[in-house]
């Protein structure tokens, strides 16, 4: 956590934190916004974590908020802290839907008509991610219920040819990478044929 700055800074100083300010993705809270809160929290803890002044921390903070976002912030005060406004963020944009309610979406999802390999595993790694953050399971218990869920929601015309590959990879990242590869080359052999009938 950051501790705030107790010492007024010089204009100079202040004019050095403006104009070497670290980037954050901007965010809304418009549902049609490209930047999701849980992605955009993540941006936030990460700068936190960083040897940054907390003043600069927290005016990145508010440059990277517009529209309804802004005016929850603003509606918290000039002397709102970080935490203060995370904390009300949280309640405002957080998820709200139940652990059970949650885990009951990871373990029946599978890959949809229109998802490719790489799609279909980080949709299945944010719904994860979501019971993470909701304090369900630890974040280090996570990689064989990727794994698994993974090949098990995977299409049939995939899952039919890549038995070896679950079997021979105990990674998740692993799996996903060779599984791609199959795909990639199912695509590859599909487009061969296709231009070999055209010619003909």
């Amino acid at each position: 956590m950051l501790q705030e700055e107790g010492a007024t800074s010089s204009p100079q100083q202040r004019t050095a934190i403006t104009t070497h300010l670290p980037k954050l993705p901007n965010f809304s809270g418009d549902k049609k916004d490209e930047t999701s809160y849980d992605l955009w929290r993540y941006e936030v803890e990460c700068l936190m974590r960083y040897n940054v002044k907390y003043s600069t921390v927290l005016q990145s903070f508010r440059r990277s908020l517009r529209g309804n976002a802004a005016r929850v912030l603003m509606r918290l005060g000039t002397e709102a802290s970080i935490d203060d406004i995370l904390q009300r963020f949280d309640s405002v944009y957080g998820t709200v839907e139940d652990n059970e309610n949650l885990l009951s979406q990871f373990y029946s999802a599978s890959q949809k008509d229109n998802e490719d390999v790489l799609e279909w595993s980080c949709r299945l790694e944010d719904l994860l991610n979501k019971v993470i953050q909701n304090g369900e399971i630890p974040q280090t218990n996570t990689d064989q219920m990727l794994r698994n869920m993974f090949w098990n929601g995977l299409s049939e015309n995939l899952k039919d040819i890549t038995d070896n590959i679950f079997m021979e990879s105990s990674k998740f990242d692993d799996l996903r990478k060779a599984i791609r590869k199959v795909e990639q080359d199912k695509l590859k052999r599909k487009d061969s044929k296709k231009h070999q009938s055209i010619k003909l």
